[in-house]
């Protein structure tokens, strides 16, 4: 059997970070949390997750700066980024610079599970 596939979370509020590890953890998934884009930067240094679910705005860095580190760490690590209604231009910009795919919020678990399910397949 392989092991679960280890997902880093970067999202500032509590709430929603654990919604997004109960239903990642309910898909069989290792989940890795972090606040802000200096914790995201530690983990993906020592971790190596399989895939980055960051949000774009983050009290300390961004999403932006979440995603060229994990590119930086590992140019293959699928990174799917996060953003409330009203800041779709941000997301389009963060496809071309690598992101896979963007998560409107409120974050919808069914889709979230289809984007992971994709985005690990590749």
């Amino acid at each position: 059997m392989t092991p679960p596939a280890q997902i880093l979370i970067v999202e500032d509020k509590d709430s929603l970070r654990t919604m997004l590890r109960h239903a990642l953890e309910r898909q069989g998934h290792a989940v890795l949390e972090a606040r802000d884009q200096v914790e995201a930067i530690r983990i993906l240094q020592q971790a190596q997750p399989a895939l980055v679910l960051s949000d774009l705005r983050l009290p300390e860095g961004d999403g932006f700066g979440v995603l060229r580190a994990s590119k930086e760490i590992d140019a293959d690590i699928p990174v799917i980024v996060m953003t409330a209604y009203g800041s779709i231009e941000d997301a389009v910009l963060a496809m071309k610079e690598g992101a896979l795919d963007f998560l409107a919020k409120p974050v919808d678990p069914d889709h979230l599970a289809l984007l992971v399910a994709r985005a690990l397949d590749q």
